[in-house]
């Protein structure tokens, strides 16, 4: 009885082997950093979006924007209005069933805003790390959200007049694994953020974004590059915090479209609607 089960044995080994995808070819001529990132750096990210998304969030204790929506503890999915302007202005609405918003969320000049429509109440302090993970679901400032959003790499270093000549240097090798090129960027200063790229061998957009810095370490993951308007965005964009387990997805919907030039400024505006009390966004800081 032993040969057959030996030979059962064998045989699923044998075929759990061939699942295994192979290593993709390396090509026969990788560039070097230096033509990398300064491709990467000519480019011209898409200045801003405005439209309809798709969203899912995963954070503890979270049920919905303010207790609303569809959702179980610990996570919420729907569709949203999403408005970004680089560098750093957000809003973000989800949506009830009807298409009206039940929380309205504003992040410019570095203060975060958020109306709880459903509630009644509104919150206003620092747009800090802290703040964006409690009503956004990850810890990122607004303008690191933004280049995340934009599909273009937070920080390459060497853009800036004055830089210290002594910039860690940029590792390029190839991902068999991946299929793609792997960029390794050190930081800059002492406490800044590393990152690991994973970049399309062909189009140099990036599929895989792993950035550690001070309190997180994120993984960032990108569907296929599309047009939209002057420019191309991810088509899904899927961010989360390795160490907490929070993540937030963003998919564009189908007829997402970049308005022309900018956005009026005052969509990036949140006032206190009269007689509403204004509460800090996280309580515990008083």
């Amino acid at each position: 009885m032993r040969l057959p089960r030996l030979a059962i044995a064998a045989a699923l080994a044998f075929l759990t082997a061939s699942c295994v995808p192979a290593p993709a070819p390396r090509p026969a001529s990788l560039p070097g950093a230096a033509q990398v990132t300064a491709r990467l750096r000519g480019r011209t990210p898409l200045a801003a979006f405005r439209g309809l998304v798709s969203f899912s969030v995963r954070h503890p204790g979270l049920k919905g924007p303010e207790g609303e929506g569809e959702g179980e503890a610990g996570g919420f999915a729907g569709k949203a209005v999403l408005l970004w302007q680089a560098p750093g202005a957000v809003r973000f609405e989800p949506l009830n069933s009807f298409g009206s918003p039940l929380l309205v969320v504003v992040a410019n000049r570095g203060e975060l805003r958020v109306y709880s429509v459903a509630r009644g109440r509104f919150y206003a302090g620092r747009a800090g790390p802290r703040a964006m993970r409690r009503w956004v679901g990850i810890p990122l400032g607004p303008a690191l959200l933004i280049r995340i959003l934009q599909g273009a790499l937070p920080d390459l270093g060497g853009r800036r007049t004055g830089a210290p000549p002594s910039r860690p240097p940029l590792r390029l090798e190839w991902d068999g694994e991946a299929g793609a090129l792997r960029l390794e960027a050190l930081p800059a200063t002492e406490g800044g953020m590393a990152q690991t790229v994973w970049l399309d061998p062909e189009s140099l957009e990036p599929r895989r974004v792993r950035l550690a810095m001070e309190g997180a370490e994120l993984e960032v993951r990108y569907g296929p590059f599309r047009p939209v308007g002057a420019g191309r965005l991810p088509s899904w964009t899927s961010i989360e915090d390795l160490g907490q387990g929070d993540r937030l997805r963003v998919e564009l919907e189908k007829n997402a479209a970049a308005p022309a030039g900018e956005i009026p400024p005052g969509l990036f505006e949140l006032p206190v609607p009269p007689g509403v009390r204004v509460l800090p966004l996280v309580p515990e800081a008083g």
